[in-house]
C-alpha cells in the first residue's frame, strides 16, 4: 500500500553539495514497443539456453567416446600392459571428476 506522495523542493536538492542529484523525466513505454522488447528479450533467453544446451550435450558426447575409447583400450586382449595403464588411468580421473561434480552439486542443493 503506497503512503501519500512526498513532495521535494528541487531548488533545494540541487543546491546541496552532499547529494548527487539526477532527475528524469520519461514518458511511459509504447504497447508495441514493450511487446516487441518482451519477445525479442524471450527470444535471446530462449537461444542462450539453446546454446548451453547444445555445448551441454557437445561435452557428453566427447566425455562419451573418450569413456568408450579408454574401455576399449582397457578391456581389450589386443592392448599392451602400458596402454591399458594410461586407459584405465583416464577412467580412474574421469570417475573421479564426476564423483566429485556429484557431490559439489548436492552440496549447493542444500
Amino acid at each position: 500500500m503506497a503512503g501519500p506522495a512526498r513532495k521535494f523542493d528541487l531548488n533545494e536538492l540541487a543546491h546541496r553539495t552532499e547529494n548527487l542529484v539526477e532527475l528524469q523525466v520519461k514518458s511511459p513505454e509504447p504497447t508495441e514497443e514493450l511487446l516487441s522488447r518482451l519477445r525479442r528479450e524471450e527470444e535471446d533467453a530462449r537461444h542462450e539456453r539453446t546454446k548451453a544446451l547444445i555445448g551441454y550435450l557437445a561435452a557428453l558426447v566427447g566425455l562419451g567416446t573418450v569413456c568408450g575409447f579408454c574401455l576399449w583400450i582397457a578391456i581389450g586382449s589386443h592392448s599392451s600392459a602400458d596402454d591399458k595403464k594410461w586407459a584405465t588411468a583416464i577412467l580412474t580421473s574421469i570417475v573421479s571428476l564426476w564423483g566429485g561434480y556429484v557431490a559439489g552439486k548436492s552440496q549447493v542443493a542444500k
